[in-house]
């Protein structure tokens, strides 16, 4: 039997790339995949469709992304699959990630006001909105945050398993993706296409963003994710 594969599926490092690869672009987002709901401010929801088993075309083994509210249900639901399971994850600078997030969320017809500068975003990020991630109580979500609030998470939230990174992690960078994702084409025994998908208009650099106050309050917060990669700004 052919190892399966366990997908940490961190927001905004190319997942959607990624997932374009392993299952056409005309694939759902999961086959069998049961839409969870939780409640992330008065009124407000956010749903996922990452929990399941994506099937990989040229793989008849299973390609499992997990997200960071259903990470630890599979794990208790599936222990002997995980536990032999090949696991992968892609991380990205987080100066860059957070950029990528901010723009994406000022250029969505839902999301932050367009003129919004992004020291006041950097200052959100103390904030508890009472997402899935955050133990206590909720402040009020400000209009157009919910679309991509999950951009503020540190990325190493995303790779624990009750509390904790497992040892056994293949940890992939962003910034060299064709590169480390060789590791995952030999796994599927076969190179796959990458087609860049939500690919950046016009995004000015992502250190032109940073005053000397963000980049402390950035390097201060995703503490963390630097250690992921080795980082630096």
């Amino acid at each position: 039997m052919k190892q399966p594969i366990v997908w940490f599926k961190v927001h905004k490092t190319a997942g959607t790339t990624l997932k374009v690869a392993l299952m056409g672009r005309d694939a759902p987002l999961c086959e069998g995949s049961v839409w969870r709901t939780w409640e992330i401010g008065e009124g407000q929801f956010y749903q996922t469709a990452w929990t399941g088993r994506v099937p990989a075309p040229h793989n008849p083994d299973k390609v499992i992304a997990l997200d960071l509210q259903t990470k630890d249900g599979f794990v208790e639901e599936e222990p002997e699959l995980y536990e032999r399971a090949w696991k992968f994850t892609l991380v990205r600078n987080p100066f860059d990630r957070l950029i990528s997030g901010f723009e994406d969320m000022r250029h969505r017809p839902d999301g932050l006001p367009s003129d919004l500068p992004f020291d006041d975003f950097v200052a959100t990020l103390d904030r508890d909105f009472g997402a899935p991630w955050h133990p206590i109580g909720a402040q009020p979500i400000p209009p157009g945050w919910s679309t991509y609030i999950h951009c503020m998470v540190p990325q190493a939230e995303f790779l624990k398993i009750k509390g904790e990174r497992p040892p056994d992690l293949h940890v992939l960078l962003y910034e060299r993706l064709e590169e480390d994702l060789e590791l995952l084409w030999e796994r599927i025994g076969l190179k796959l296409k990458l087609a860049h998908m939500h690919r950046s208009v016009g995004r000015r650099p992502y250190r032109d963003y940073y005053s000397d106050w963000s980049r402390r309050k950035v390097e201060e917060y995703f503490a963390a994710d630097f250690e992921l990669g080795d980082y630096t700004f």
